[in-house]
């Protein structure tokens, strides 16, 4: 955790902070902007309005969030305001809105580790294997051991960010794909108690532990999937 990082201080872990922390925020602030974006291509401009279509982290930290990062390696920004009666495609709409930030973070993370396996091989350097975001790596030294665990960390914490985001409880996005399929008139009360109290549900599932494990589990697999499909263009297998 970021955290422990700072608490239980050396050099390297200074130094895992400090390439940690950008990647993060970037990987963050990424996600927001592409709902923020996908907002304002299905006709909603409120985001772009309001300053929040950026990839300034500062616009789309959520101090709740942000802590829970800290404290127990899994959080969220400050949603993306939007307004769904502005979508050209209604439904349609919403559920691409809804989904463009975790293809984000898909996205970024399979760039990243295409960019580790060009890396692999004209530099010939080391293949880092699957881990949960916040799990120590031994680096080789010089600038070529710094990017190789910046790339480290930015593969994992967009894998987590996807992964996480996809957990059906508000205020993430996957309870907002759930909403759009299941909602009714008759059953409009409950997910509006499980919305007045999704806070609380997520940070109950966070502490408990029991979120991260599937989190792991699902980033793994996704990271394994991944590397497969690069063996094969790469022709490493």
């Amino acid at each position: 955790m970021l955290l422990s990082l700072l608490l239980n201080f050396s050099l390297e872990g200074l130094l895992a902070f400090l390439l940690l922390l950008p990647a993060l925020l970037f990987s963050l602030s990424a996600h927001e902007y592409a709902h923020g974006y996908a907002a304002f291509k299905q006709g909603d401009s409120f985001a772009k309005n309001t300053g929040r279509l950026t990839l300034n982290p500062f616009k789309h930290i959520d101090p709740i969030g942000f802590i829970c990062m800290l404290l127990v390696g899994f959080g969220w920004a400050k949603p993306v305001p939007i307004v769904p009666g502005n979508f050209r495609n209604g439904r349609k709409s919403m559920l691409i809105v809804s989904l463009a930030g975790v293809l984000t973070n898909l996205f970024l993370a399979f760039f990243a580790l295409n960019l580790w396996y060009f890396l692999i091989v004209i530099f010939k350097v080391p293949m880092f294997s699957p881990t949960t975001v916040f799990g120590s790596l031994v680096i080789s030294k010089g600038y070529m051991g710094v990017l190789e665990q910046f790339l480290y960390y930015f593969v994992t914490i967009n894998l987590t960010l996807c992964v996480f985001n996809l957990i059906p409880i508000p205020p993430l996005d996957g309870y907002k794909v759930v909403r759009e399929f299941f909602c009714t008139w008759k059953n409009q009360r409950t997910f509006d108690t499980i919305e007045r109290y999704g806070t609380i549900i997520l940070l109950i599932v966070l502490i408990s532990g029991f979120g991260g494990g599937i989190i792991s589990t699902v980033s793994d697999a996704i990271f394994k999937g991944f590397n497969v499909l690069l063996n094969l263009v790469y022709n490493l297998a």
